[in-house]
Formats: C-alpha cells, sequence, structure tokens
C-alpha cells in the first residue's frame, strides 16, 4: 500500500520528486544552471544522483543533483567570504560565476501547463 497526500498523490512522487525544467525567466543566467530533464531530488540521507560522492552530504543540503554540478540553492550562506573555497555554500553558477555567493534565493515551482 502506498501512503498518499491530498489528492491522491503517492507520498514518494511528493517527497522525492524528478526535476522536468522547461526553463526559467528573470536574471538567472543560463538554463545550463539547471540539470538534466528527470533527475531525481537528493538529500543526506536518500542519495539519487549520478555521482558515486553522494552530492548532498558534500553540499549540505538537498538538491536535484546530478553530479553535483553548477546549482545549488539550498547551500549553505557564508557572509563574507567567496563561493569558490565553499563547495556546500549557496550557488548559481551562470548567474554572476562561482566566486558569488547569493545571500538568499527564492525558487517558484509550478505544474506544466500552468
Amino acid at each position: 500500500m502506498q501512503p498518499r497526500l491530498g489528492q491522491g498523490i503517492p507520498v514518494s512522487s511528493f517527497l522525492w520528486p524528478s526535476l522536468h525544467a522547461q526553463g526559467f525567466s528573470g536574471t538567472a543566467g543560463r538554463t545550463s544552471s539547471l540539470t538534466q530533464p528527470g533527475t531525481q531530488f537528493s538529500t543526506k540521507d536518500r542519495d539519487n544522483d549520478r555521482c558515486s560522492c553522494k552530492c548532498s552530504q558534500m553540499a549540505s543540503g538537498g538538491w536535484w543533483f546530478e553530479a553535483c554540478g553548477p546549482s545549488n540553492l539550498n547551500g549553505i550562506y557564508y557572509a563574507g567570504v567567496s563561493n569558490v573555497v565553499r563547495y556546500n555554500g549557496i550557488k548559481w553558477y551562470y548567474w554572476k560565476g562561482p566566486s558569488l555567493m547569493a545571500t538568499m534565493t527564492t525558487m517558484m515551482v509550478r505544474p506544466a501547463g500552468f
């Protein structure tokens, strides 16, 4: 029996969604900061990335990691330091480059066809 939430959505689908991003709008840089379609969400205790290195543990947070790629909006904020030496910091590589530390992020997701 599959646990379900609200409108009959399986809990496993809710907690471990796959990302099927069709792009983004605004000043967020290049689409290549996103992962490939179908990438599953990984956490420290549920490693779904395509790397044997356990990206969520190294990056200190959950994300749609492929091979610990160019983005992690759930990283740690380090005030006043460069992100180059902090692998587990908040990063969105193609926005302003690898050395800029974001102070805040907001990710808004909506269903396809919205």
